[in-house]
């Protein structure tokens, strides 16, 4: 009987362990936008894009170890990122990267963030590639210069072979919802 407890305990201290080491708790995923300003009269803060200028995604590595992260010029980290933005009515928009990307020089490419450190993402929601077609997909046309929004970021690596052999971090993280107002 004391077998039996000593190895129910070591089960859920593993269990535990596990759940304390989700893949998405090895990585923090920060929006900082173009200015971030404190209201004076009632202490909240402004924060703003501008939806023809960048801004940016910071990837925080949590972990006492280097973490690998794909670059974001390869197909390999070029779909990583993505966002949710949420309209003051309730209405939801995922927006993503275009999927028809014709790939010119194409190799995997990681990126090594040091324990405590970071890698940053730039992001232009207007950036054009090859000609008047964009960069990112399904931005509403519903939010108009000015608008106040909540924007929240999405950063995942699925797991594949060359995860596996290049020993790039799998997972997903999320930012918390950022309320910004959107300048076009």
């Amino acid at each position: 009987m004391n077998t039996m407890l000593s190895k129910t305990v070591f089960i859920l201290c593993l269990l535990l362990l596990g759940l304390h080491l989700r893949a998405d708790d090895k990585i923090a995923v920060t929006i900082a936008p173009e200015t971030s300003t404190k209201k004076v009269f009632d202490g909240t803060y402004f924060a703003t894009i501008d939806y023809n200028r960048d801004f940016h995604v910071i990837i925080s590595n949590k972990t006492s170890v280097p973490v690998q992260l794909w670059r974001t010029w390869c197909s390999w980290g070029y779909y990583n990122l993505a966002f949710d933005i949420k309209l003051d009515n309730g209405k939801t928009y995922h927006l993503e990267k275009r999927k028809d990307m014709a790939w010119y020089k194409n190799y995997p490419d990681y990126y090594i963030v040091p324990p405590d450190s970071y890698f940053v993402i730039p992001v232009n929601f207007s950036k054009e590639l090859g000609g008047a077609s964009k960069e990112w997909n399904s931005f509403p046309d519903e939010v108009k210069s000015g608008d106040a929004v909540l924007l929240k970021a999405l950063y995942s690596i699925p797991e594949d072979k060359e995860t596996k052999e290049y020993k790039v971090w799998t997972g997903r993280g999320e930012s918390e919802w950022l309320r910004v107002t959107f300048f076009r």
